[in-house]
């Protein structure tokens, strides 16, 4: 459903091949805890090898598991890297699956030049960058780390390269004297503490800390990173078996999307469709950096307490302005947006099929935009977050995925059809909270615009907040890493809104009141009269998500308790109620078409879950739900028809 911000980000913090040894083969073995729990294990090697030429070979091989609202998704990783007896890096190959097809990229370094080969579903894409000579390989680093075991306020600095980022680093570790940690089997050990910090070569800081713990030997027992809010560790343990073992006592692994929401404070009326929005966002520490956030859509100011005030508006370009497709002579600062890749495989056959298919002889670039969006919203049709990444053929052919995965998919088709399109990932409002999301912007007459296939609603609205833009081309990991900067360091709070002309405050107490009966909200735009016998009872705010609006306590003809619920969220793009009733268990064959203050409604009288009355509406693009829990007789249902039939959805 949403957010897939963690994937790489897991593959980033995998800890490197450790070697113990000057010679011979040598391992070790860790536990991978995420959020304070197990989630999988790496296992290290190295050797030294003497034909044909002498190096140093040297693997991690890492699997790991999360659970995203509630689903899981698992993670291989293994590097393969070679490097001199000297420590000089000459290959890296680095294997992941994080969905049924397995990706493979191979480094080579020489001569000044890194040469990348990636394939993924059986094609390979190659591509050289310029790099500097004599980058350190892992084995070399970890064997001048361990000089750092017993020190205080000693110092080495190294150039490496990061596979996941597929860019230079310049990492510098310093010792911090010795500190009792404690491990996972809750035995402490006093260990010299090591902060690493990590910048890119001409590309500024990446915004993480590692930290790790080193024995007496040098031998690293714990590490430690927060990236975007989650924290992992590796614990060293003696063997494959302690590495591999379950620890229910422990509990599960937590899950990753709880773990990183920012939670809004209050309600937010029909998110989806809204003009404007002005938010407050609150750094929670002074390193968070949020430099994708400006743009033609979010206008950002610094306030003198140090937080930003942002005006979000809903951005289309006019009708007048459309494009055309596709584009003609277009400006060298958009190949990247136009280019296959190993992501975004926009020159495979399968995608440039389903583009003639969708937009035809369409030559408006805006138009061609919107209905290769909502394909997409359509065509993926298992909406799961079981797949940790996926490119966009991969996609195509399951038609499975979240987010990530309709943003990836949208940029190929729009790619194909010869429109400029790159993927966006920051947060998105959800129902009470924010939570990690990808989406596309389109090149449009000289500007971007944001499309989301995963809403499919033919525009995106200003509770969108972007944070990285990228491309996705070959050698190009390093994208990745504005998200970093913000994801996880930030509060967000909504404190006005503008539907339909109208501003709205929307923390203003006074937007709720019950006056003679009847209880109205002006911020979600509804009343109804309170049932006689029945009390109103709020939902207590809780973190996470939420749609519970409103409850109504009462009791039963037979003197049992009796509740109405009211649930509130937004509207499919299409409204296809066949498919919208089933999600709520119920066979459209058994709901009775109606109105609901004038608004399309389906009432069912008899649920699966038994004595239940179940009335679904659609007002104003919000989807309304309203349920008696405990039905009886006749003269229930009647007092629940008199309910929705005072319900007034035109409250201002």
């Amino acid at each position: 459903m949403r957010t897939s911000h963690g994937l790489a980000l897991m593959l980033l913090l995998l800890p490197s091949a450790a070697a113990r040894g000057e010679d011979g083969v040598t391992e070790a073995w860790d536990r991978l805890h995420m959020a304070g729990a197990p989630a999988g294990y790496v296992h290290s090697t190295a050797r030294t090898v003497a034909e044909p030429t002498p190096r140093v070979e040297s693997t991690s091989h890492a699997v790991m598991s999360m659970k995203r609202m509630g689903q899981t998704s698992d993670i291989v990783a293994t590097t393969e890297t070679w490097e001199t007896p000297d420590g000089t890096l000459l290959r890296i190959a680095a294997t992941s699956k994080m969905s049924a097809q397995e990706s493979r990229s191979v480094f080579t370094f020489a001569g000044g030049k890194v040469t990348i080969e990636t394939t993924v579903m059986g094609k390979t894409r190659t591509v050289e960058k310029d790099v500097p000579a004599g980058l350190a390989g892992p084995v070399h680093a970890e064997r001048q780390t361990r000089t750092l075991a017993g020190t205080t306020g000693k110092t080495l600095e190294f150039t490496t390269y990061m596979s996941d980022f597929q860019a230079v680093v310049r990492t510098t570790s310093t010792s911090k004297g010795a500190e009792t940690v404690k491990l996972e089997d809750g035995t402490t050990v006093e260990l010299t503490r090591v902060e690493t910090k990590l910048a890119m070569v001409g590309g500024g800081a990446i915004p993480m800390s590692p930290v790790s713990w080193l024995d007496a030997k040098g031998e690293t027992i714990k590490t430690y990173v927060n990236a975007a809010g989650v924290v992992i560790e590796t614990y060293r343990v003696a063997d494959e078996k302690a590495a591999k073992a379950e620890r229910a006592a422990k509990g599960p692994t937590p899950d990753l999307f709880a773990e990183t929401l920012i939670q809004e404070d209050g309600p937010i009326p029909v998110a989806r469709r809204l003009d404007e929005a002005t938010i407050v966002i609150t750094k929670r520490r002074p390193d968070v950096t949020l430099t994708g956030l400006a743009d033609a859509g979010h206008r950002v100011t610094e306030r003198e307490d140090g937080t930003l005030l942002v005006h979000a508006a809903r951005r289309t370009p006019a009708a007048q302005m459309q494009g055309e497709r596709p584009i003609a002579s277009p400006a060298p600062d958009l190949a990247d947006s136009l280019a296959p890749s190993s992501t975004i495989q926009s020159d495979a056959p399968e995608i440039v099929a389903i583009v003639k298919e969708t937009v035809g002889a369409e030559t408006n670039a805006w138009k061609a935009a919107q209905a290769l969006e909502r394909w997409v919203c359509e065509s993926v049709t298992k909406k799961n977050m079981n797949v940790a990444f996926a490119s966009a053929l991969e996609v195509c052919k399951s038609r499975e995925g979240d987010c990530t995965e309709h943003a990836v998919l949208l940029a190929a088709l729009c790619r194909a059809a010869g429109i400029p399109a790159r993927v966006v990932m920051g947060v998105e409002y959800l129902y009470g909270i924010w939570g990690g999301h990808a989406w596309n912007e389109v090149w449009i007459e000289g500007e971007w615009f944001p499309l989301d296939a995963t809403n499919g609603l033919g525009f995106v609205d200003p509770l969108h907040l972007p944070m990285t833009r990228m491309t996705m081309k070959e050698g190009a990991g390093a994208e990745f890493v504005q998200l970093l900067g913000g994801l996880g360091g930030i509060d967000v709070d909504v404190i006005e809104v503008v539907r339909d002309g109208r501003k709205i405050a929307v923390d203003d107490p006074a937007l709720v009141s019950v006056e003679k009966g009847v209880w109205r909200n002006r911020l979600l735009g509804i009343s109804f009269p309170v049932p006689a016998g029945f009390e109103l009872d709020p939902p207590s705010r809780r973190p996470g998500i939420q749609l519970r609006v409103m409850e109504l306590d009462g009791k039963s003809a037979s003197g049992k308790k009796a509740e109405i619920e009211i649930e509130v969220m937004d509207a499919p793009a299409v409204l296809d109620w066949t498919k919208l009733l089933a999600e709520f268990r119920v066979d459209a064959a058994d709901a009775k078409a109606g109105k609901v203050d004038g608004r399309e409604s389906r009432v069912v009288s008899r649920t699966r879950d038994g004595g239940r009355i179940r009335a679904v509406v659609v007002a104003d693009g919000a989807l309304w739900l309203f349920e008696l829990d405990r039905v009886e007789n006749d003269a229930e249902r009647a007092m629940f028809d008199e309910f929705l039939a005072g319900v007034d959805f035109d409250v201002k």
